[in-house]
């Protein structure tokens, strides 16, 4: 898994008992940028989503079924957010090129 350092920031309604309290929302922080693996009400129950709003990721469906485990949807929102950032830098190596240019 990543080294990234996962904290569960699941919230639960008020009636709901301890044992019934899985969690299911997890964030981690890499200098400011939030990275969030979910489940969603409207989504199949056993889906984790990636959610990343610095990078206009929104519920982005990483993977479904009861054998989906939290650790394989981490990697694939690393590889993910990874090919982002890519598209991201190449997008800004090319303006500082035009701007140095002139």
């Amino acid at each position: 898994m990543s080294k990234l350092i996962w904290e569960d920031i699941s919230t639960y309604s008020k009636g709901t008992q301890i044992e019934d309290m899985v969690p299911h929302t997890y964030k981690a922080e890499i200098n400011g940028f939030e990275i969030i693996i979910h489940r969603h009400i409207h989504y199949d129950p056993t889906s984790w989503l990636l959610s990343a709003h610095s990078f206009g990721l929104i519920c982005y469906e990483l993977g479904k079924g009861t054998n989906f485990t939290f650790e394989e949807a981490v990697k694939i929102a690393l590889v993910k957010l990874s090919k982002k950032l890519a598209k991201y830098m190449h997008v800004y190596n090319y303006i500082v090129e035009q701007i140095v240019k002139d």
